[in-house]
């Protein structure tokens, strides 16, 4: 029981998406750096309110729902662990799809996205 309950602990990774504003007013992200907002850096707050983002299985997560047109990452995940779907008409990204979970979760068992 000791075992499973560790190994669920350790597949547990957080997800929020949401726009910049949005995301601010929760206080999941913060701007660091630039002149007058030109320049600067957006970054996972140093203490973000667990309850804001929603809990995932890193195992069973495959697809994480967009919709939007740009979106950013926030924490960082390698370029070649995840691929970005479209619409037919390529404006609008609908999902981002995790194809190598272990290199994807390494850096970061949070995902934030912001949407544009």
């Amino acid at each position: 029981a000791t075992i499973s309950f560790q190994q669920m602990e350790l597949r547990k990774a957080w997800v929020v998406t949401g726009t910049f504003k949005d995301l601010v007013d929760k206080e999941i992200v913060t701007r660091e750096g630039g002149l007058l907002g030109i320049g600067a850096v957006k970054r996972l707050s140093n203490s973000p309110d667990q309850q804001v983002f929603e809990q995932v299985d890193i195992s069973k997560t495959q697809l994480i729902p967009l919709a939007a047109k740009k979106i950013q990452l926030v924490t960082n995940h390698p370029n070649d662990s995840y691929h970005l779907h479209k619409e037919d008409d390529g404006k609008r990204i609908t999902s981002l799809e995790i194809t190598d979970p272990e290199r994807f979760w390494q850096q970061s068992k949070y995902l934030v996205v912001l949407k544009n």
